[in-house]
């Protein structure tokens, strides 16, 4: 539809004569019977032949055969859907200008809407349809093809008519024809526009006047009419307009117009399309604006959620994560947003796109802030906030009126745990029932995230506990087997009496059982909350497994079991945690002997692979071996081939799990093979080298932890408060030569090392009044006053490595952990006499 007074006489018609006009052909294509029945109901009339097709098939027949006005066209149907059929009519250039209105009953979800509109179609109608709407707009099509075809008798008769009087009676009949199409369009709900070949406006129907609020000078002012789009937009608009018209091409665009009435902005879908003359070239442009906003902001809706739960799934930190999502808020949907928090005494504090306010609140005054949904318990929408009692800034009152308020209750375990409070300005976004269901979704995503929130919290705070409980437990068992193993190892040596000696051995390897009962719950926890992290320091292997082999014999010897040691390659170098890989052999070893009987066999091979692979370590036995069915859980925390209240043999099953973790830590593997019960079993463990650290280990000799060392003019001030651990130090430290002093607390330690300077003080940790920590403070300061040396050690029942890192951060020299025996304090005290200067945290000895 273009302005019919400029367009030249020999493209004019002659007057319209309806009557003698055959009925327009209107294809009908669905695959239910039923609504074809229905749609020829609402289409009934002697001005339109209505040809039906439950096919796409059959419909393509239908469509080579006549010319269709329109195509009412289902989406959904079997073998060839609506799209299929578009693209094909779409592709012939005869039928390239026949429109199409798509028919669906899922036309809110955009993405049809889009690929609807990419096949070519007009228009969509949604089911079930309105009969006034269908027929509306199939009139507009009708007219237009009856246009199109009196256009055609028009250019014949045109050659023959020589008259100017008949030239000028069809042109009054267009007159009469353009006035009745005017009619149709300003009964569309659409906004529909005519432009000129240049893009020149010369037409707009009555919807826009109504809705834009302009007056025809301002609508046909292109200045004037860009202001009533959002500004967001205008680029977009101007630049797809220009392309259309240079290329000849169907313009369309998503645009937000503002809604005179409202002042708000609201999504269109804007459509030009050009129109041609019957030689075909363009004569102008034929345009629509379709409301789709209600279609548009479910689509942002969702997206906004979507990225909502990102947001609240990705921290625990609640200030934070709402406080973007009330910027996402302001920047998409409303003017201010405020989400309020009800802590555990039930005030409120409340957080904006700016983060967290200072301030308080009371249940009281945020309801009479506006948050009228903690009154009613429910979402509350308030269209005109008049007169609506603030409350500061949480109600977002800066001078400004608003227009909309949304209240929404943050539900948790069915009490208010907080509120979100959105506004819209007076002049801005007025919020809808749109927005409403959006925030209370919005409200349900952040209650799932609070409830996140408080169970990490929680669980965090039962670690805390757990991990607290841990180290009171290692304490409080491993300051008695420290006494315990240490008088044992004292008598020992001074007994000569065989019944006492092994009845000492007996006690000496219970005692040790249960430390290393001790160890495995604390490595177990450090592994679940992974914690357990490796030192690693170049060794060479054989030296390594010797020892350890050396410590485990006894244990063989008692019952007379073959240990045997294979080296089946040249020297292996590597860099391992020595004590980590320490614990994964003594392991292996201990339950080789606790599950060989007597006179059994074990061999120990080590060899290189000359791989990646590195090196491998292999622990064999011709004992029990292991069940078939257990073989899948052999590695699993806690898992025991015979859990019963009669089991021959005794722990917590910890051992081999601990074993896979320390390896895994090293990046290498365990595996276990066993040809079944009473057949034996062994463990293969394969580890790299490390080849960084390997190129330095030949400058690095290996240090036996195992050695006795002489302390023979050493002082050593041992601070403990347990009489049992001072003891047991003291009697270590005298044997090997050393010369001792005892102190039970920091105050009695202070006075010795000023009366008389140690050269080194070893202090237990905890310590009622003043713990190690205090003693070492005050021992620096003392030191720096007089500028004199001592060494320090720290010798503990806490055993995590967090209170190492922390005993190291605080100054100590070595930590080493209860219980000890005393070859091992003996060494570590030798070597830190003899260090030439401190270096705070460089040993840790754990016993």
């Amino acid at each position: 539809m273009g302005n019919l007074t400029q367009i030249e006489t020999t493209a004019l018609l002659p007057p319209p004569d309806l009557a003698m006009l055959p009925p327009v052909n209107i294809l009908i294509v669905d695959d239910r019977v039923a609504n074809i029945v229905s749609l020829e109901a609402i289409l009934a009339s002697s001005d339109y032949n209505l040809i039906t097709a439950t096919s796409g098939a059959e419909a393509l027949k239908h469509v080579l055969k006549h010319e269709f006005a329109v195509i009412l066209l289902d989406v959904m149907m079997p073998e060839m859907d609506g799209f299929e059929f578009a693209r094909l009519v779409k592709q012939r250039a005869k039928l390239s200008m026949t429109p199409i209105i798509f028919l669906t009953a899922i036309a809110t979800d955009f993405r049809y809407l889009q690929e609807g509109y990419a096949v070519g179609a007009v228009d969509y109608l949604q089911k079930p349809l309105e009969p006034a709407m269908v027929q509306a707009k199939v009139a507009v099509f009708a007219q237009l093809f009856r246009r199109n075809e009196q256009i055609k008798v028009s250019e014949a008769r045109l050659r023959e008519l020589q008259k100017v009087e008949k030239e000028r009676e069809l042109v009054a009949a267009l007159k009469v024809e353009e006035r009745h199409y005017q009619e149709l369009a300003d009964a569309l709900p659409e906004m529909v526009f005519t432009a000129s070949l240049d893009g020149r406006v010369t037409y707009f129907n009555r919807r826009w006047y109504s809705y834009t609020g302009l007056s025809y000078e301002q609508s046909t002012n292109e200045l004037s009419r860009l202001e009533v789009i959002h500004p967001d937009d205008r680029d977009d608009y101007e630049s797809s307009w220009l392309r259309a018209r240079l290329e000849g091409t169907t313009q369309e665009v998503e645009l937000r117009f503002r809604e005179a009435s409202t002042g708000a902005f609201k999504w269109h879908l804007c459509r030009a399309l050009p129109e041609f003359n019957s030689s075909g070239a363009i004569v102008g442009w034929l345009g629509t604006s379709t409301d789709i906003h209600k279609q548009k902001r479910l689509e942002m809706g969702q997206r906004f959620l979507a990225d909502a739960s990102i947001i609240l799934s990705s921290s625990y930190n609640q200030e934070l994560t709402l406080s973007k999502i009330a910027a996402g808020l302001e920047e998409k949907f409303v003017d201010r947003c405020i989400i309020a928090i009800a802590g555990s005494d039930g005030v409120f504090k409340q957080i904006s796109a700016q983060g967290v306010s200072s301030k308080t609140f009371t249940r009281k005054e945020v309801v009479r802030s506006g948050a009228l949904c903690l009154k009613k318990g429910r979402p509350i929408l308030v269209s005109d906030t008049t007169g609506l009692p603030v409350v500061n800034e949480f109600t977002f009152h800066d001078g400004e009126r608003h227009t909309t308020l949304i209240s929404t209750p943050i539900f948790l375990n069915g009490d208010i745990a907080g509120v979100i409070s959105c506004v819209g300005r007076n002049g801005g976004r007025v919020l809808d029932q749109i927005d409403l269901e959006l925030i209370s979704e919005l409200a349900r995503h952040c209650a799932i995230a609070l409830e996140n929130a408080s169970l990490y919290e929680d669980s965090q705070d039962a670690n805390r506990r757990k991990d607290e409980f841990l180290a009171i437990l290692s304490h409080e068992l491993r300051t008695p087997l420290n006494a315990v193993l240490g008088w044992t190892e004292i008598v020992k040596m001074e007994t000569t009496d065989e019944t006492t000696k092994e009845s000492l051995d007996i006690i000496e390897r219970n005692a040790k059982t249960l430390s290393q009962l001790v160890a495995d719950l604390l490595d177990v926890s450090r592994i679940i909350t992974g914690k357990l992290e490796l030192v690693k320091a170049p060794i060479e292997m054989h030296a390594f497994i010797q020892q350890i082999i050396s410590t485990v014999m006894p244990l063989a010897d008692s019952k007379k079991l073959r240990l045997k040691f294979e080296v089946r390659s040249s020297a292996v170098f590597a860099a391992v945690d020595q004590s980590r890989l320490q614990q994964v052999l003594w392991n292996l070893l201990v339950n080789a002997i606790k599950f060989t009987p007597d006179g059994g066999e074990i061999l120990v091979t080590l060899s290189d692979t000359g791989t990646a692979e590195g090196f491998k370590i292999i622990v064999s036995d011709n004992g029990m071996g292991i069940k078939q069915e257990l073989m899948p859980y052999i590695f699993d925390r806690f898992r025991q081939a015979d859990s019963s209240t009669t089991r021959h043999y005794g722990g917590l099953g910890l051992g081999l799990a601990i074993v896979k973790h320390i390896v895994e830590l090293h990046g290498g593997q365990v595996a276990a093979f066993s040809k079944g019960d009473g057949q034996g079993s062994s463990f293969v463990i394969s580890i790299p080298k490390d080849l960084d650290a390997v190129n330095i280990v030949h400058s690095i000799p290996h240090k036996s932890l195992f050695g006795a060392e002489r302390l023979d003019g050493t002082s050593v001030l041992v601070v403990d408060d347990d009489p049992g651990a001072r003891a047991v130090a003291a009697t270590f430290l005298k044997r090997s030569g050393a010369t001792v002093r005892v102190a039970s607390s920091v105050f009695e330690a202070l006075q010795s090392i000023e009366k008389d300077q140690p050269d080194i003080v070893l202090t237990d940790i905890g310590m009622p009044e003043q713990d190690g920590f205090e003693l070492i403070r005050q021992l620096q300061a003392y030191q720096q006053e007089t500028g004199r040396i001592v060494r320090t050690a720290a010798l503990s029942a806490y055993a995590s490595a967090e209170d190492a890192s922390r005993a190291h951060a605080a100054g100590f020299e070595v930590y080493l952990t209860k219980p000890i025996n005393g070859n091992e304090l003996v060494t570590a005290m030798k070597r830190l006499s003899t260090r030439v200067c401190p270096s705070p945290g460089s040993d840790i000895l754990n016993g």
